[in-house]
């Protein structure tokens, strides 16, 4: 965690509302998205009805590789809550045919899934113009260099 200056972006998000996962993924789906995984439903990642909010989720670019303790230090570091799945989700309903430069690929690293091999996972999005994906990835590796992540903003 050499890198002491992290560049970032805000975005605001809506949570909450009567939708399921399934109704966001059937969505994603609809509006392109090349690729989904199956694991990615309301049974594993379940969304509950909830009082609809505004929260703002910053993007951050550590500017190097990172594991998931270093992105979690990053998170704190830049002042951010980790996210939840939830919080995934919705910014892939919301922003997923938003392009990216360099960097397409935004880590979620929210309190992982464990899946049935026992491998802790967390969401992340890949926006490229001609494929845009939201899969699971390990938090046992380093994540790679292109890839930043999705940060909470605290409320005042």
């Amino acid at each position: 965690m050499e890198n002491e200056t992290l560049t970032s972006h805000f975005r605001k998000v809506t949570l909450g509302g009567p939708q399921t996962t399934d109704d966001v993924i059937r969505h994603l789906k609809e509006s392109g998205f090349f690729f989904v995984s199956e694991d990615i439903n309301q049974r594993n990642f379940p969304l509950k009805p909830h009082e609809i909010e505004d929260i703002q989720i910053e993007i951050i670019d550590p500017g190097c590789e990172f594991s998931e303790m270093e992105g979690i230090k990053f998170l704190e570091t830049a002042g951010l809550e980790r996210p939840t799945y939830e919080h995934a989700l919705r910014f892939a309903e919301q922003y997923g045919n938003t392009t990216t430069g360099k960097k397409p690929f935004i880590v979620f690293l929210h309190e992982p899934w464990i899946d049935k091999y026992r491998n802790r996972r967390v969401l992340f999005i890949y926006r490229n113009p001609d494929k845009r994906v939201l899969n699971l990835d390990y938090t046992g590796l380093v994540f790679r260099h292109g890839r930043v992540l999705a940060g909470i903003r605290p409320r005042n």
